[in-house]
C-alpha cells in the first residue's frame, strides 16, 4: 500500500518475519532494487543480522530501547558491538565484501 502512494520513505517492519529464505531474499532484492531504480529511502526494522549485513547502507543497533551504535555494515557488525547487544559470543567472517555473523560458535 506504501509503494502503491508513492511516497518518498518506506517504513517496514519485520517484512520477512515467517517468510522463508527464498522468499526472504527476494523480498530483500526487490527493496535494493527499489531503491537503485526510483531513489526511495527504505527503513527496515529487522533482526536477522545477516540480512542487514549483506542489504544495508546504514544500520542502527539497538538494545533496550537505546541506540547502541550506527554507521556501516562493517562499522556496527562487529564482535564487540555484536556481543553487547546480544549478550553471546558472535565471530565476524567476509563474504562478498560484506560482513556475516557467525553466531553458532
Amino acid at each position: 500500500m506504501t509503494f502503491a502512494q508513492e511516497t518518498d520513505w518506506l517504513l517496514l517492519d519485520e517484512p520477512l518475519n515467517n517468510l522463508d529464505v527464498a522468499h526472504s531474499r527476494a523480498l530483500m532484492q526487490r527493496l535494493h532494487a527499489l531503491v537503485k531504480e526510483s531513489g526511495k529511502s527504505i527503513v527496515v526494522v529487522i533482526h536477522e543480522v545477516n540480512y542487514a549485513a549483506a542489504w544495508a547502507d546504514h544500520i542502527i543497533a539497538m538494545k533496550d530501547g537505546a541506540i547502541l551504535a550506527t554507521g556501516t555494515p562493517h562499522e556496527v557488525l562487529n564482535e564487540s558491538i555484536l556481543e553487547q547487544l546480544y549478550d553471546v559470543p558472535v565471530a565476524i567472517a567476509e563474504h562478498d565484501g560484506r560482513p556475516l555473523v557467525l553466531h553458532h560458535v
